[in-house]
Order: structure tokens, then sequence, then C-alpha cells
């Protein structure tokens, strides 16, 4: 299998990130908790909403503008993902803006360096 590149659509614009440096899967359980009158504590899970985080050596300074439209056109976007299984799979997210650090050159193309995006999975599995 090729190296992954992050997609992420919005259905009219897309925006394919270059191939990241690591990917951390992560999440929390999604429920309601309840104290009960004796002190008790009842939780009602009603599922698990998965977390993914791309950390990237660089960004190209394009990609980053474009980045920042598409996350400015909604809330939520389909992403072609690369799963736990190691299968690239397609599902809505919510994504943050990138974090960074260093704007530079590379060569003589403009990067943002050491960035990071999360991706917040719209539904609970």
């Amino acid at each position: 299998m090729p190296r992954h590149k992050l997609v992420i659509t919005n259905g009219t614009n897309t925006v394919t990130l270059p191939v990241t440096k690591r990917i951390t899967h992560s999440g929390s359980f999604e429920g309601t908790e309840t104290v009960m009158a004796d002190g008790t504590e009842k939780c009602d899970i009603t599922g698990f909403r998965m977390t993914i985080t791309y950390a990237y050596s660089y960004i190209p300074a394009a990609d980053m503008a474009a980045l920042h439209m598409l996350l400015r056109s909604g809330k939520y976007f389909t992403c072609t993902y690369l799963d736990v299984d190691n299968a690239e799979k397609t599902a809505a997210f919510k994504i943050s803006y990138p974090q960074t650090d260093v704007f530079m050159y590379k060569g003589d193309v403009a990067v943002w360096q050491n960035a990071s995006i999360t991706l917040t999975a719209k539904g609970v599995i």
C-alpha cells in the first residue's frame, strides 16, 4: 500500500495533505452520566467517538492556505483516513485548525513546520 495522504473534502473543494509523519488514534466513550439518590453513579454508554491526530514534518504553505479556506466553509468534512486496521476508510469528521511551529522555506517552497491537525468523528460507533 502506498504511503497515506489524508484527503479532506466538503463535497465541492478537496485538500490532499502530504504524507504524514505520525498518526495517533484515540477517542472517548460518549454517554449520559447520572448520580442516583443514594450517591451511586450510573453511566449509559451511547458509543465510542474516534479521534485521530495527524502530525506532519511540514505542510506546504499553499496546502495550508487551502486547508484553512476549506475549514472555514463548514463544520463537518468527509475524510479519507488510515484506520487502525491499516485500511483507508471514509467518514465525516470535525477538524481542528492546524497547530504549527515555524514558517520557513524548504528549498524554494514555503512550508509550515511541525504541523498537526485533529479529526473528531461526527458519529459514534
